[in-house]
């Protein structure tokens, strides 16, 4: 069976802006993962999952985006990355593999990585 797992979780950030009225700084962030099939046999196409949280003050709020994953033969991999503008501060960040779950996998528990980033 096919097992599909996130190996690799980087980021970039870059300067964007500062407004001068509310002094919040913008940053551009660049997700990047390497998602792995472990399994003995291909993956069939599926969709990807990103994810972005963030709470400030005490008001939390997210949000993300599919990505379409090609198909993976076994024991290889493909790169998946999103883009996206935060301010400056904590955010989460994650990946999901096979968000629709149209991959039966060996193992259905290793689909996620995510860390947490500091925005300067």
């Amino acid at each position: 069976m096919p097992d599909l797992t996130f190996t690799n979780l980087t980021y970039n950030i870059s300067f964007i802006s500062t407004n001068t009225t509310t002094s919040i700084t913008y940053w551009n962030v660049q997700v990047r993962g390497i998602l792995k099939n472990n399994g003995t046999i291909p993956a069939v196409a599926s969709v990807s999952g990103t994810g972005m949280y963030r709470n400030l003050g005490g008001t939390g709020y997210g949000y993300g985006i599919p990505i379409p994953t090609p198909q993976i033969p076994a024991g290889r991999s493909t790169k998946i990355s999103w883009s996206f503008i935060e301010p400056s501060g904590p955010i989460g960040v994650s990946f999901r593999a096979d968000v629709f779950n149209n991959v039966t996998e060996s193992n259905e528990t290793n689909n996620v990585i995510s860390t947490v980033i500091t925005l300067p």
